[in-house]
């Protein structure tokens, strides 16, 4: 084997081991002090893609000793030194096709077998491989110089390539009468573009059960159903209406879904219309959420009015909360979706902390003020400017307060960060309902992340957000010393 070659192998070896062992070392051992950053440390991307650009190499490296080197061993009939390197070859090909699964298989349980399989097999490599130096007396000063280089081009290369062999991919569709946006990364197109596909179709099983535009659905032959006869629930819907009854409660009405024929009689769905007295009366009489009776454990609820549920407030949460579910059991990357204006992100882009999230002026809704950055959990905003409607010079607005049964007429947004999003979506309805002051009041009792965009008479904006918005988002902008979590636009 010629010097080169030897120099080549020492520093590869080096390389791939270094940028393994720090990357193991971020990943498993260090604690970051971001509780929502899917990563230890900012270099942790940089030492998984040294690894992997330079992995090859080493393999070509191997190539080249075959022919030079560890065939012309094997051709002689001593056995100096040649258990160690006998070893390190057996050792070499579990380690470069375990590593291989890693970047490519999905599946969670197989994944677990290959980490485990690639750490044995690397760890019998590397020792052997020194061992086998050792023996030959070859760490002499010039392999030395090539650690230290090889430590120089595990920070550069980190740094030059980052994770950029992961594209984005995108994909946009209707559901649930909005617009959605679905955005992840993948070194596979096609396995992103699989990823997203199955996301889609979480979402659309979602509104087919929850949709009341659809006459075959739960909450339409729920809605059909007559008043003291048990309806049968699925696990998840007894679940969801736990869920929708204890925060109807936590508000103290301000969120009710029981409030369809109420929406029916203002038509907040369609065009809008103004009720007569009577009618409204009636539609009170037959709203809120407090005429049904659960048994969660039965899998049942009877109504003990002939109430009807709107799946307004939280049906968007709900759906992103079932794809989230799916992808954290299924190992998926990185994603953001935009459903209709609600957010949720998993994991952070490649080569980023988090994604960028703008929060757009309560009136002028194509126009960004704020932007928070995000790598957990759900953003949903609430406001009446662009879906409020006019008739007979009256403002209807699209949010009703349940405790009148009139419309909320307000120019103000809110917008609730939680690690749920049907959570999100319950709370930005409910603090648009109380307004800003209530609205403040409450979320901060119960320690919820919120902020309200406020216009002024003279198109001022005042910003009024939560100790908990405060402390998750504009604390940490100061802590990291001008690396901004929310800024102003």
């Amino acid at each position: 084997m010629s010097p080169a070659e030897r120099w080549l192998s020492h520093v590869s070896t080096i390389v791939v081991s270094l940028s393994g062992l720090i990357y193991l070392w971020m990943k498993y051992f260090m604690e970051t002090d971001d509780p929502f950053s899917v990563v230890n440390h900012p270099l942790q991307p940089a030492m998984l893609s040294a690894h992997i650009v330079t992995a090859p190499v080493l393999v070509f490296v191997l190539g080249l000793m075959i022919n030079s080197h560890i065939r012309k061993k094997l051709a002689v009939p001593s056995p100096y030194n040649r258990r160690s390197g006998l070893v390190s070859m057996v050792a070499f090909p579990a380690m470069v096709v375990s590593g291989y699964a890693l970047q490519v298989v999905t599946n969670s349980t197989i994944n677990k077998i290959a980490l485990v399989s690639h750490l044995v097999a690397s760890g019998l490599f590397l020792l052997t491989y020194i061992i086998h130096q050792l023996i030959s007396v070859r760490l002499d000063a010039a392999v030395k110089a090539a650690g230290v280089a090889a430590l120089f081009l595990c920070a550069l290369l980190g740094i030059s390539f980052g994770q950029g062999d992961h594209s984005e991919v995108t994909r946009r569709v209707h559901l649930m009468g909005t617009e959605a946006s679905l955005t992840t990364y993948n070194a596979d197109r096609r396995a992103g573009l699989e990823q997203l596909e199955n996301f889609i179709r979480i979402l659309e099983e979602t509104e087919q059960e929850l949709s009341t535009w659809r006459s075959d659905s739960a909450f339409s032959r729920l809605n059909e159903h007559p008043a003291g006869m048990p309806f049968p629930l699925s696990k998840q819907l007894a679940r969801l209406f736990e869920d929708l009854l204890f925060w109807s409660r936590e508000t103290a009405g301000a969120f009710d879904p029981g409030i369809g024929m109420l929406t029916r009689a203002w038509d907040i769905h369609g065009s809008g219309r103004i009720p007569q007295p009577q009618e409204l009366r009636l539609a009170r009489h037959q709203s809120g959420i407090g005429h049904i009776r659960l048994d969660p454990e039965g899998l049942q609820l009877i109504k003990e009015r002939d109430i009807t549920i709107d799946v307004g407030a939280f049906g968007k949460g709900e759906g992103l909360d079932r794809v989230l579910e799916y992808a954290r059991a299924n190992a998926s990357t990185a994603f953001l979706i935009d459903l209709g204006g609600q957010i949720i992100v998993d994991g952070s882009p490649p080569s980023q902390r988090a994604w960028s999230v703008d929060l757009a002026h309560p009136i002028e809704r194509d126009k960004a003020v704020l932007s928070v950055r995000l790598t957990s959990g759900s953003i949903s905003t609430s406001g009446g400017s662009e879906r409020d409607v006019y008739r007979d010079g009256q403002r209807i607005g699209h949010l009703l307060d349940p405790a009148t049964g009139l419309p909320v007429v307000s120019d103000v947004s809110v917008s609730v960060w939680h690690p749920r999003a049907v959570v999100a979506d319950i709370l930005s309805t409910a603090l648009y309902v109380m307004g800003p002051d209530a609205g403040i009041h409450w979320a901060e009792e119960h320690g919820v992340a919120a902020i309200f965009l406020v216009p002024s008479g003279d198109g001022d904006l005042n910003i009024r957000s939560t100790s908990e918005w405060t402390r998750m988002f504009l604390e940490k902008a100061a802590h990291r010393n001008g690396g901004a979590i929310e800024i102003p636009i």
